[in-house]
């Protein structure tokens, strides 16, 4: 069996539960590359750095 590790985080009234295991070393959110989901936040960093 494959260890994983569980984590929740909760703000208001929001949850959020994120699983981690080994595996490609790929990001998925929602079965979708996390740069799609996160593009704001990877422009955002990549220009305060300038």
């Amino acid at each position: 069996m494959e260890k994983q590790k569980n984590a929740v985080g909760r703000r208001k009234e929001a949850v959020t539960r994120i699983f981690i295991s080994r595996g490609t070393g790929t990001i998925t959110v929602n079965d979708k590359d996390y740069k799609i989901i996160f593009h704001w936040y990877i422009f955002k960093t990549r220009w305060s750095v300038l």
